[in-house]
């Protein structure tokens, strides 16, 4: 479990998501929470196959959400609301079979 919500703020000013994050493959959680992040969500999250909760949500994380994401096949909860993330939902999200809530609120994505 790795968590770090808002109260870390001031220590991370326009940080980005540490691709290194990936590395942690027996990470359960991974809740990076208003912590003004910027860029991009990295594709090699889906590496993280144990995760079930991934939460990004109040950061400001662009671009489109990346289909790569659908190979968290053990991802029960994923919050991604209040970025600036652009586009549809991939359709390769539906193999998140154990998805039970999805977040996506105060974005800019369509379809």
């Amino acid at each position: 479990t790795l968590i770090f919500d808002s109260s870390f703020q001031s220590s991370l000013p326009n940080a980005v998501l540490p691709a290194g994050v990936c590395n942690v493959t027996t990470l359960s959680t991974l809740t990076l929470a208003g912590l003004s992040l910027e860029g991009t969500i990295p594709s090699c999250l889906a590496s993280l196959q144990h995760l079930e909760l991934l939460s990004l949500e109040r950061n400001s994380l662009t671009s489109t959400l990346p289909t790569e994401l659908g190979l968290l096949s053990k991802v029960v909860y994923l919050t991604l609301y209040a970025n600036s993330l652009e586009g549809s939902l991939p359709s390769e999200w539906v193999a998140m079979t154990n998805l039970v809530e999805l977040s996506l609120g105060g974005n800019k994505l369509t379809g």
